[in-house]
């Protein structure tokens, strides 16, 4: 009998599973016949599962996910944390285009230069 390695649990278990139960037999099904050792690995699940694997057959978490997964050291308010993301975006797009605030107001999806300024002068960016 085969197990299955941590980390292909923790990509079967955060899978959303649109074809419910079913899905979840096939993928398992199809997993072991493919599968060549003892362990169930992210190697042997969909792609659609797994996502992109790095050279040792290890998955990728998408790095969004990664760092919604952290959690502050101590309480933030909703507002102080959008505050920190609105501020880090800024500066990133800024960088991006050398300061050039037509392109990074591009970057950033906003529809006026303005609404950069205005950012800018919220987090004190010059």
């Amino acid at each position: 009998m085969r197990r299955i390695a941590p980390e292909a649990q923790r990509l079967l278990l955060a899978y959303r599973w649109p074809g419910n139960v079913r899905e979840l037999k096939n993928v398992i099904q199809l997993a072991m016949i493919l599968g060549n050792s003892d362990e169930l690995l992210p190697a042997h699940l969909p792609r659609e599962i797994v996502g992109q694997l790095d050279s040792n057959g290890e998955s990728l978490q998408d790095l969004w996910e990664h760092w919604l997964s952290l959690h502050p050291l101590e309480p933030l308010s909703l507002e102080e944390i959008s505050g920190r993301v609105e501020q880090y975006f800024v500066r990133w797009a800024l960088e991006e285009s050398k300061h050039n605030r037509a392109r990074a107001s591009e970057l950033l999806g906003l529809a006026k230069v303005d609404q950069l300024r205005y950012l800018m002068r919220k987090h004190n960016i010059e």
